[in-house]
């Protein structure tokens, strides 16, 4: 059953996909004051933008990964960041037109993209000396940090459905944006390992032993596509699961 909120959609000038259309509902639930009957103007308040393009998707992204993974980016001076953000946001756009231009129809050829876009993002970040600003990247830019960018700008285009006519084909070849809701959902509800900070994997855990679950944003490729691979086996279509799944834990951490 839908939420009333979401309910309040129906019929109206934008009519969404559900998945869409619950995850924007989602995300407003804290607030009380907002028109919720026309979706576009739901994405506009998401997007802080009327423009629909994989530009403002990549920069929305970015909000996702900048608060503890990457808290010292504060610190950074503004004229680097901005110009380190709008260079990350310019090669996602690039590394995406390519993916389109391909006309990809298997997974294996859908990874290796995934990897050479996630390594393009670290090594550019390393150029321009990111991980200075960041206490734990002592050995480089994160690919955790790298795959939430590039895959949140992704969830973002499916919430536009603007580009629907070449994400909708390759859709089971998606990555989840893999954070701690996700990692949680994922060994809950599908009883997969998580990648430990002892170097074994286990049940999702934050109780303040060593065996507590890596963060994402410390993730390496190793962990990173063990993680996707093993939610391919468990879930026919991984974003699809990964809309309900993220909501799910959203609500059951707000209610604690």
């Amino acid at each position: 059953m839908l939420n009333a909120r979401l309910q309040k959609i129906r019929g109206v000038q934008f009519m969404a996909k559900k998945e869409n259309a619950e995850f924007l509902v989602s995300l407003l639930q804290p607030l009380t004051k907002f028109p919720t009957s026309v979706y576009d103007a739901m994405l506009t308040w998401l997007f802080g933008s009327e423009e629909r393009t994989i530009e403002v998707c990549a920069r929305v992204a970015y909000q996702d990964i900048r608060q503890n993974p990457t808290g010292g980016i504060g610190k950074m001076p503004s004229h680097e960041k901005q110009a380190w953000k709008s260079a990350i946001g310019a090669l996602i756009v690039c590394c995406i037109d390519e993916l389109f231009a391909k006309g990809l129809s298997e997974q294996i050829s859908f990874d290796i993209w995934h990897k050479e876009t996630c390594d393009k993002i670290c090594e550019e970040s390393n150029r321009r000396e990111i991980p200075k600003w960041i206490k734990h990247m002592e050995d480089g830019f994160s690919y955790g940090v790298a795959q939430k960018w590039l895959n949140m700008t992704i969830k973002n285009m499916l919430v536009m459905e603007q580009w629907d006519s070449y994400l909708e084909p390759i859709k089971q070849y998606l990555h989840v944006p893999v954070d701690s809701y996700v990692m949680e959902a994922a060994s809950t509800d599908l009883e997969i390992p998580i990648p430990c900070k002892n170097g074994g994997v286990g049940k999702y855990s934050l109780t303040g032993s060593k065996a507590d679950s890596k963060p994402w944003s410390r993730w390496e490729y190793g962990d990173y596509i063990a993680f996707q691979e093993d939610v391919r086996k468990a879930t026919p279509c991984p974003m699809d699961w990964e809309f309900g799944a993220w909501n799910k834990i959203k609500e059951k951490r707000g209610a604690e």
